[in-house]
Protein backbone atom coordinates (compact mmCIF):
# COMPACT_ATOMS: atom_id res chain seq x y z
CA UNK A 1 0.00 0.00 0.00
CA UNK A 2 1.18 3.25 -0.48
CA UNK A 3 -0.08 4.56 2.93
CA UNK A 4 -2.30 4.26 5.79
CA UNK A 5 -3.39 6.03 8.93
CA UNK A 6 -3.16 4.09 11.77
CA UNK A 7 -4.26 5.61 15.21
CA UNK A 8 -4.16 9.06 13.61
CA UNK A 9 -0.31 8.51 12.18
CA UNK A 10 -0.22 8.16 8.56
CA UNK A 11 2.44 4.94 8.10
CA UNK A 12 4.00 5.01 3.95
CA UNK A 13 5.08 2.59 1.57
CA UNK A 14 3.40 -0.28 3.78
CA UNK A 15 2.01 -3.60 3.09
CA UNK A 16 -0.84 -5.39 4.71
CA UNK A 17 0.96 -8.11 6.43
CA UNK A 18 2.55 -5.21 8.99
CA UNK A 19 1.12 -1.82 9.33
CA UNK A 20 3.17 -0.16 12.07
CA UNK A 21 3.09 3.41 13.24
CA UNK A 22 5.06 2.38 16.71
CA UNK A 23 5.60 -0.81 18.69
CA UNK A 24 2.45 -0.53 20.75
CA UNK A 25 -0.94 0.15 19.62
CA UNK A 26 -0.24 1.96 16.61
CA UNK A 27 0.76 -1.63 14.84
CA UNK A 28 -1.17 -3.93 13.13
CA UNK A 29 0.00 -7.25 12.31
CA UNK A 30 -1.76 -9.68 10.48
CA UNK A 31 0.03 -12.96 10.61
CA UNK A 32 0.09 -15.63 12.93
CA UNK A 33 3.64 -15.51 14.77
CA UNK A 34 5.13 -17.67 17.29
CA UNK A 35 5.61 -14.55 19.39
CA UNK A 36 2.03 -14.93 20.58
CA UNK A 37 1.95 -18.75 20.55
CA UNK A 38 -0.07 -18.23 17.23
CA UNK A 39 -3.00 -17.27 18.04
CA UNK A 40 -5.09 -15.95 14.84
CA UNK A 41 -6.68 -12.26 14.28
CA UNK A 42 -4.63 -9.10 14.04
CA UNK A 43 -2.09 -8.44 16.79
CA UNK A 44 -0.70 -5.38 18.50
CA UNK A 45 3.28 -4.72 18.77
CA UNK A 46 6.17 -5.63 21.38
CA UNK A 47 4.82 -3.11 23.68
CA UNK A 48 1.29 -3.31 23.29
CA UNK A 49 0.21 -5.19 26.58
CA UNK A 50 -1.85 -7.92 26.90
CA UNK A 51 -2.78 -10.37 29.51
CA UNK A 52 -4.47 -13.76 29.57
CA UNK A 53 -7.11 -12.66 32.15
CA UNK A 54 -10.73 -13.54 31.36
CA UNK A 55 -11.40 -9.65 31.92
CA UNK A 56 -8.66 -8.16 29.66
CA UNK A 57 -9.49 -6.94 26.03
CA UNK A 58 -6.14 -7.83 24.80
CA UNK A 59 -5.29 -11.23 25.09
CA UNK A 60 -1.82 -12.30 25.27
CA UNK A 61 0.36 -15.13 26.67
CA UNK A 62 3.59 -14.34 26.36
CA UNK A 63 5.77 -12.87 28.77
CA UNK A 64 5.60 -8.98 29.44
CA UNK A 65 1.99 -9.63 26.99
CA UNK A 66 4.05 -8.40 24.14
CA UNK A 67 1.89 -9.09 20.65
CA UNK A 68 -1.39 -9.23 22.56
CA UNK A 69 -4.56 -9.75 20.20
CA UNK A 70 -7.83 -7.77 20.68
CA UNK A 71 -10.86 -9.39 21.07
CA UNK A 72 -14.59 -9.31 23.10
CA UNK A 73 -17.17 -11.62 23.77
CA UNK A 74 -20.79 -11.08 23.57
CA UNK A 75 -23.39 -13.21 24.80
CA UNK A 76 -26.70 -14.14 23.35
CA UNK A 77 -29.64 -15.29 25.66
CA UNK A 78 -33.06 -15.74 23.74
CA UNK A 79 -35.96 -16.05 26.14
CA UNK A 80 -37.58 -18.56 23.09
CA UNK A 81 -40.02 -21.07 24.77
CA UNK A 82 -41.56 -23.83 23.04
CA UNK A 83 -44.99 -22.43 24.57
CA UNK A 84 -44.14 -19.52 22.32
CA UNK A 85 -43.44 -20.95 18.87
CA UNK A 86 -45.84 -23.35 16.43
CA UNK A 87 -43.96 -25.72 14.17
CA UNK A 88 -45.43 -26.65 11.41
CA UNK A 89 -47.02 -30.25 10.30
CA UNK A 90 -44.59 -32.64 8.49
CA UNK A 91 -46.62 -34.53 5.87
CA UNK A 92 -46.55 -37.85 5.44
CA UNK A 93 -44.41 -38.06 2.14
CA UNK A 94 -42.02 -36.02 4.44
CA UNK A 95 -40.39 -32.59 3.23
CA UNK A 96 -38.95 -31.24 0.29
CA UNK A 97 -35.28 -32.97 -0.87
CA UNK A 98 -32.78 -30.13 -0.38
CA UNK A 99 -29.98 -30.98 -2.37
CA UNK A 100 -26.82 -30.82 -0.52
CA UNK A 101 -23.62 -29.51 -1.95
CA UNK A 102 -20.69 -31.99 -1.59
CA UNK A 103 -17.44 -30.59 -0.09
CA UNK A 104 -14.08 -32.41 0.39
CA UNK A 105 -13.34 -34.27 3.85
CA UNK A 106 -11.26 -31.65 6.31
CA UNK A 107 -9.55 -34.78 7.78
CA UNK A 108 -7.51 -37.48 6.19
CA UNK A 109 -8.68 -40.74 5.30
CA UNK A 110 -7.88 -43.67 7.43
CA UNK A 111 -5.25 -46.17 5.95
CA UNK A 112 -4.05 -49.29 7.14
CA UNK A 113 -0.21 -48.91 5.73
CA UNK A 114 1.76 -45.39 5.87
CA UNK A 115 5.44 -44.26 5.32
CA UNK A 116 7.90 -43.01 7.47
CA UNK A 117 11.48 -41.57 8.60
CA UNK A 118 13.78 -38.92 6.33
CA UNK A 119 16.37 -40.09 3.92
CA UNK A 120 19.21 -38.34 1.96
CA UNK A 121 16.77 -34.51 1.66
CA UNK A 122 17.62 -34.72 4.90
CA UNK A 123 14.80 -32.74 7.60
CA UNK A 124 14.25 -29.21 5.47
CA UNK A 125 10.66 -28.32 4.26
CA UNK A 126 11.56 -29.12 1.17
CA UNK A 127 12.55 -32.70 2.04
CA UNK A 128 9.51 -33.88 3.55
CA UNK A 129 8.58 -37.42 3.85
CA UNK A 130 5.94 -37.82 1.11
CA UNK A 131 6.07 -35.59 -2.08
CA UNK A 132 4.27 -36.52 -5.06
CA UNK A 133 1.58 -39.39 -6.32
CA UNK A 134 0.64 -40.74 -9.46
CA UNK A 135 -2.22 -43.48 -9.99
CA UNK A 136 -2.03 -46.01 -12.58
CA UNK A 137 -4.82 -48.77 -12.67
CA UNK A 138 -5.38 -49.91 -9.33
CA UNK A 139 -1.97 -48.78 -8.09
CA UNK A 140 -1.10 -45.18 -5.64
CA UNK A 141 2.38 -44.71 -6.73
CA UNK A 142 4.07 -42.61 -4.23
CA UNK A 143 7.36 -40.61 -3.90
CA UNK A 144 9.35 -38.39 -1.36
CA UNK A 145 12.15 -38.20 1.36
CA UNK A 146 10.88 -41.51 3.50
CA UNK A 147 12.84 -44.34 4.26
CA UNK A 148 10.31 -47.14 5.35
CA UNK A 149 6.74 -48.18 4.91
CA UNK A 150 4.50 -49.50 8.14
CA UNK A 151 1.47 -50.54 9.06
CA UNK A 152 0.86 -49.41 12.12
CA UNK A 153 2.39 -46.38 14.34
CA UNK A 154 3.96 -48.85 16.28
CA UNK A 155 4.67 -51.90 13.35
CA UNK A 156 7.51 -54.04 13.87
CA UNK A 157 8.72 -57.14 12.26
CA UNK A 158 7.25 -57.63 8.82
CA UNK A 159 4.93 -54.42 8.92
CA UNK A 160 7.74 -52.47 9.06
CA UNK A 161 10.24 -52.49 5.59
CA UNK A 162 13.00 -50.33 4.32
CA UNK A 163 11.45 -49.32 1.16
CA UNK A 164 13.00 -45.87 0.68
CA UNK A 165 12.16 -42.81 -1.74
CA UNK A 166 9.36 -44.87 -3.40
CA UNK A 167 6.33 -47.38 -2.91
CA UNK A 168 3.16 -48.64 -4.26
CA UNK A 169 0.24 -48.64 -2.29
CA UNK A 170 -3.50 -50.57 -3.48
CA UNK A 171 -6.23 -47.97 -4.04
CA UNK A 172 -8.91 -50.46 -3.00
CA UNK A 173 -7.67 -51.73 0.36
CA UNK A 174 -4.17 -49.16 1.20
CA UNK A 175 -2.09 -51.93 1.57
CA UNK A 176 1.52 -51.81 0.52
CA UNK A 177 2.22 -53.68 -2.68
CA UNK A 178 5.10 -55.50 -1.36
CA UNK A 179 6.24 -56.70 -5.16
CA UNK A 180 7.35 -53.06 -6.10
CA UNK A 181 10.97 -52.84 -4.84
CA UNK A 182 12.22 -49.88 -7.36
CA UNK A 183 15.87 -48.89 -5.54
CA UNK A 184 16.39 -45.23 -5.90
CA UNK A 185 19.14 -43.76 -4.33
CA UNK A 186 17.42 -39.86 -3.22
CA UNK A 187 14.35 -38.58 -2.68
CA UNK A 188 11.77 -38.74 -5.12
CA UNK A 189 9.88 -35.14 -5.89
CA UNK A 190 7.39 -35.71 -8.71
CA UNK A 191 5.78 -38.87 -10.22
CA UNK A 192 3.80 -38.90 -13.80
CA UNK A 193 1.78 -41.58 -14.62
CA UNK A 194 2.53 -41.95 -18.81
CA UNK A 195 0.10 -43.44 -21.29
CA UNK A 196 1.21 -46.86 -21.89
CA UNK A 197 1.21 -47.83 -17.94
CA UNK A 198 4.89 -46.70 -17.31
CA UNK A 199 6.20 -44.52 -14.36
CA UNK A 200 7.97 -41.61 -14.37
CA UNK A 201 9.97 -40.45 -11.63
CA UNK A 202 11.86 -37.19 -11.28
CA UNK A 203 13.91 -35.80 -8.12
CA UNK A 204 17.15 -35.41 -6.57
CA UNK A 205 18.58 -39.21 -7.07
CA UNK A 206 21.36 -39.74 -8.87
CA UNK A 207 20.72 -43.83 -9.70
CA UNK A 208 17.56 -46.16 -10.19
CA UNK A 209 17.72 -49.62 -10.03
CA UNK A 210 21.86 -49.08 -9.69
CA UNK A 211 22.26 -47.26 -13.38
CA UNK A 212 22.84 -44.11 -13.85
CA UNK A 213 19.83 -41.57 -13.96
CA UNK A 214 20.25 -38.06 -12.80
CA UNK A 215 16.99 -36.61 -11.55
CA UNK A 216 15.07 -38.38 -14.35
CA UNK A 217 14.20 -41.86 -14.95
CA UNK A 218 10.95 -43.79 -16.80
CA UNK A 219 10.23 -47.71 -14.38
CA UNK A 220 8.06 -50.64 -15.95
CA UNK A 221 5.55 -50.53 -12.52
CA UNK A 222 5.53 -54.88 -13.18
CA UNK A 223 9.64 -54.82 -12.88
CA UNK A 224 10.12 -51.80 -10.70
CA UNK A 225 13.55 -51.33 -13.07
CA UNK A 226 14.46 -48.39 -15.09
CA UNK A 227 13.10 -48.89 -19.30
CA UNK A 228 16.23 -49.14 -21.22
CA UNK A 229 14.61 -47.66 -24.03
CA UNK A 230 14.00 -44.29 -22.19
CA UNK A 231 17.98 -43.04 -21.69
CA UNK A 232 17.65 -39.14 -21.42
CA UNK A 233 19.38 -38.24 -18.99
CA UNK A 234 19.70 -34.55 -17.03
CA UNK A 235 22.36 -32.25 -16.50
CA UNK A 236 23.09 -28.83 -14.99
CA UNK A 237 26.16 -27.39 -16.12
CA UNK A 238 26.08 -24.15 -14.03
CA UNK A 239 29.43 -24.08 -11.67
CA UNK A 240 28.46 -26.36 -8.68
CA UNK A 241 25.14 -27.59 -10.70
CA UNK A 242 23.19 -29.66 -9.26
CA UNK A 243 20.13 -31.74 -10.28
CA UNK A 244 16.77 -31.46 -9.41
CA UNK A 245 13.83 -32.43 -11.03
CA UNK A 246 10.14 -30.82 -9.32
CA UNK A 247 8.28 -31.22 -12.01
CA UNK A 248 6.34 -33.71 -14.48
CA UNK A 249 3.61 -33.52 -16.59
CA UNK A 250 2.27 -35.63 -19.64
CA UNK A 251 0.80 -33.63 -22.39
CA UNK A 252 -0.17 -34.62 -25.92
CA UNK A 253 2.46 -37.17 -26.14
CA UNK A 254 5.02 -34.62 -24.30
CA UNK A 255 6.53 -35.17 -21.20
CA UNK A 256 6.69 -31.88 -19.53
CA UNK A 257 9.91 -31.35 -16.94
CA UNK A 258 10.75 -28.81 -14.25
CA UNK A 259 12.92 -28.01 -11.95
CA UNK A 260 16.91 -27.40 -11.87
CA UNK A 261 19.02 -27.68 -14.52
CA UNK A 262 20.41 -26.91 -18.06
CA UNK A 263 20.41 -29.69 -20.54
CA UNK A 264 18.78 -32.52 -21.66
CA UNK A 265 21.04 -35.19 -23.37
CA UNK A 266 20.30 -38.56 -25.40
CA UNK A 267 23.66 -39.97 -26.45
CA UNK A 268 25.53 -37.18 -27.93
CA UNK A 269 22.72 -34.77 -28.37
CA UNK A 270 22.65 -32.14 -25.60
CA UNK A 271 19.55 -29.82 -25.85
CA UNK A 272 19.71 -26.48 -23.67
CA UNK A 273 16.67 -26.16 -21.98
CA UNK A 274 17.21 -24.12 -19.12
CA UNK A 275 15.31 -25.35 -15.85
CA UNK A 276 11.94 -26.66 -17.87
CA UNK A 277 11.54 -28.41 -21.22
CA UNK A 278 10.01 -31.59 -22.29
CA UNK A 279 10.80 -34.84 -24.15
CA UNK A 280 8.63 -36.44 -27.12
CA UNK A 281 7.76 -39.60 -25.62
CA UNK A 282 8.16 -41.59 -29.20
CA UNK A 283 11.41 -40.80 -29.77
CA UNK A 284 12.54 -39.81 -26.38
CA UNK A 285 14.06 -37.06 -27.34
CA UNK A 286 13.97 -33.48 -26.29
CA UNK A 287 12.17 -30.66 -27.94
CA UNK A 288 14.73 -28.35 -29.22
CA UNK A 289 12.26 -25.49 -30.58
CA UNK A 290 10.59 -25.09 -26.64
CA UNK A 291 12.98 -23.27 -24.25
CA UNK A 292 11.47 -21.23 -21.90
CA UNK A 293 14.28 -19.89 -20.37
CA UNK A 294 13.93 -19.54 -16.92
CA UNK A 295 16.31 -18.30 -15.13
CA UNK A 296 15.39 -19.65 -11.74
CA UNK A 297 14.14 -23.20 -10.12
CA UNK A 298 10.88 -24.51 -11.49
CA UNK A 299 9.26 -25.81 -8.70
CA UNK A 300 5.84 -26.97 -10.53
CA UNK A 301 4.38 -26.68 -13.80
CA UNK A 302 0.42 -27.47 -14.83
CA UNK A 303 -0.24 -27.95 -18.50
CA UNK A 304 -3.52 -26.25 -19.45
CA UNK A 305 -6.24 -28.83 -20.12
CA UNK A 306 -6.61 -27.72 -23.95
CA UNK A 307 -2.70 -28.55 -24.14
CA UNK A 308 -2.32 -24.59 -25.27
CA UNK A 309 -0.30 -23.24 -22.49
CA UNK A 310 2.07 -24.11 -19.37
CA UNK A 311 1.76 -22.75 -16.31
CA UNK A 312 5.09 -22.84 -14.04
CA UNK A 313 5.67 -21.16 -10.44
CA UNK A 314 9.12 -21.44 -8.59
CA UNK A 315 12.10 -18.96 -7.89
CA UNK A 316 12.68 -17.55 -11.58
CA UNK A 317 12.30 -13.91 -12.24
CA UNK A 318 12.39 -14.10 -16.41
CA UNK A 319 11.84 -16.08 -19.11
CA UNK A 320 13.65 -15.29 -21.27
CA UNK A 321 14.24 -11.54 -21.65
CA UNK A 322 10.63 -10.86 -20.14
CA UNK A 323 10.03 -10.13 -16.74
CA UNK A 324 7.65 -13.06 -15.20
CA UNK A 325 8.40 -13.03 -11.47
CA UNK A 326 7.78 -16.42 -9.84
CA UNK A 327 4.77 -17.55 -12.07
CA UNK A 328 4.42 -18.00 -15.70
CA UNK A 329 2.33 -18.78 -18.56
CA UNK A 330 3.83 -19.74 -21.97
CA UNK A 331 2.57 -20.93 -24.93
CA UNK A 332 3.53 -25.19 -25.47
CA UNK A 333 3.57 -23.96 -29.49
CA UNK A 334 7.03 -23.76 -30.51
CA UNK A 335 9.15 -21.04 -30.00
CA UNK A 336 7.86 -21.42 -25.94
CA UNK A 337 6.30 -17.18 -25.91
CA UNK A 338 5.04 -16.21 -22.70
CA UNK A 339 1.59 -15.80 -22.96
CA UNK A 340 -0.43 -12.52 -23.18
CA UNK A 341 -1.23 -10.39 -21.48
CA UNK A 342 1.68 -10.74 -19.24
CA UNK A 343 1.09 -12.71 -15.89
CA UNK A 344 2.29 -10.19 -13.51
CA UNK A 345 1.06 -10.63 -9.79
CA UNK A 346 2.01 -8.12 -7.12
CA UNK A 347 3.18 -9.51 -3.87
CA UNK A 348 2.12 -7.91 -0.25
CA UNK A 349 5.86 -8.78 1.01
CA UNK A 350 8.33 -6.75 -0.42
CA UNK A 351 11.81 -7.70 -1.35
CA UNK A 352 13.19 -10.86 -3.47
CA UNK A 353 13.12 -13.55 -0.55
CA UNK A 354 9.94 -15.04 -1.68
CA UNK A 355 8.62 -18.01 -3.78
CA UNK A 356 5.73 -19.64 -5.63
CA UNK A 357 5.55 -23.49 -4.46
CA UNK A 358 2.21 -24.53 -6.75
CA UNK A 359 0.64 -24.18 -9.13
CA UNK A 360 -2.71 -25.69 -10.56
CA UNK A 361 -5.05 -25.08 -13.89
CA UNK A 362 -8.85 -24.48 -12.17
CA UNK A 363 -10.91 -23.60 -14.65
CA UNK A 364 -10.42 -22.90 -18.49
CA UNK A 365 -7.91 -20.47 -18.35
CA UNK A 366 -7.47 -19.86 -15.10
CA UNK A 367 -4.41 -20.65 -13.22
CA UNK A 368 -3.99 -21.33 -9.44
CA UNK A 369 -0.57 -20.21 -8.23
CA UNK A 370 0.35 -21.21 -4.10
CA UNK A 371 3.17 -19.83 -2.08
CA UNK A 372 4.36 -21.03 0.69
CA UNK A 373 2.19 -19.17 3.39
CA UNK A 374 -0.90 -18.69 1.17
CA UNK A 375 -3.25 -16.19 2.39
CA UNK A 376 -4.02 -13.21 0.44
CA UNK A 377 -5.57 -13.66 -2.54
CA UNK A 378 -6.23 -11.06 -5.94
CA UNK A 379 -6.92 -11.37 -9.35
CA UNK A 380 -4.40 -10.72 -11.89
CA UNK A 381 -4.81 -10.59 -15.86
CA UNK A 382 -7.10 -12.83 -17.42
CA UNK A 383 -6.68 -15.89 -16.43
CA UNK A 384 -4.60 -15.90 -12.70
CA UNK A 385 -5.64 -16.39 -9.14
CA UNK A 386 -2.79 -15.69 -6.72
CA UNK A 387 -1.95 -16.06 -3.40
CA UNK A 388 0.93 -14.38 -2.30
CA UNK A 389 3.41 -16.30 -0.21
CA UNK A 390 5.60 -14.89 3.33
CA UNK A 391 9.03 -14.28 2.56
CA UNK A 392 11.11 -17.79 2.02
CA UNK A 393 15.02 -18.09 1.96
CA UNK A 394 15.04 -19.72 -1.59
CA UNK A 395 15.98 -22.53 -3.50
Amino acid sequence: MSSAVVGGVTVRGTTTRDIAADSAYRRISTYETADNSWLRGFTFGASGYGTSSASSHVYSTVSGGRYGVPFTQVFIRPTLTTAGLSYPSIPSTGTTAQKAVPVARSGALTTSWGVTGTGSGGTGELATEVQAFAQIGSVMYVGGNFTTVQKGSAATGADKVAQPYLAAFDVTTGDWISSFRPSVNGQVKALAALPDGRLALGGEFTTVGGQAHAGLAVIKPATAQPDPTFDTQVENRVTNGKVSVRALEVSNGMLYVGGAFTHLVRGTSAVYTRNAGRIALSTQRADTGWNPLLNGTVADLDVSDDGTRAYFSGYFTTAGTISTSRAAAISTAAGAAVVQPLWRPTFSTAGTARYQQAVQQVAAGLGDVRGLEAERRGVVGEHAVLRAPEPHPGA
